[in-house]
């Protein structure tokens, strides 16, 4: 064996050891705090339930226009009577976020009179 075969055995072990030590799926339960350690780590025991409705909210927030069209369009179909209506009791964000496409905004003066 030559010096250059050599190193380009060495390289192929090396790109193999690290390969074989990478997980091959992620471990979500990592990011699971258990309640009482929340407590006692001063975190937030107030934990974020997800909606139905979330990823509709984030399509009318978003800066891409086709986005906002999807939004409008699943609000309007959803809007209709049939099997699936919109339940903005799940999500009232969204009718602030469509308000606010047509230049109506909630004044920050008014949040003590809800």
């Amino acid at each position: 064996m030559d010096e250059g075969e050599d190193s380009r055995l060495m390289r192929t072990k090396r790109a193999i050891r690290s390969l074989n030590t990478v997980p091959l799926a992620y471990n979500h339960q990592q990011h699971n705090v258990l309640e009482s350690m929340r407590g006692s780590g001063g975190m937030s025991v107030d934990l974020y339930r997800p909606s139905l409705y979330d990823k509709l909210a984030l399509s009318l927030v978003s800066p891409l226009p086709n986005e906002h069209d999807f939004a409008f369009n699943v609000c309007t179909i959803l809007s209709n009577e049939g099997r699936h209506v919109l339940q903005l009791s799940h999500c009232p964000i969204l009718v602030e976020h469509m308000l606010g496409h047509t230049g109506v905004y909630r004044d920050c003066k008014c949040h003590g009179y809800r």
